[in-house]
């Protein structure tokens, strides 16, 4: 809820940094995973 509650740019800014310490596949994995959370909403 806290993560949402934030401004979307800057969420998904903060989660790119994170997500730059893993691997292109299993960035797909986690993106591809937030991207069916975030339609339902």
């Amino acid at each position: 809820v806290m993560l949402i509650s934030r401004p979307y740019p800057d969420w998904f800014n903060l989660v790119w940094k994170y997500a730059e310490r893993f691997s292109e596949t299993e960035r797909k994995l986690i993106f591809g995973e937030n991207a069916k959370a975030f339609y339902r909403l």
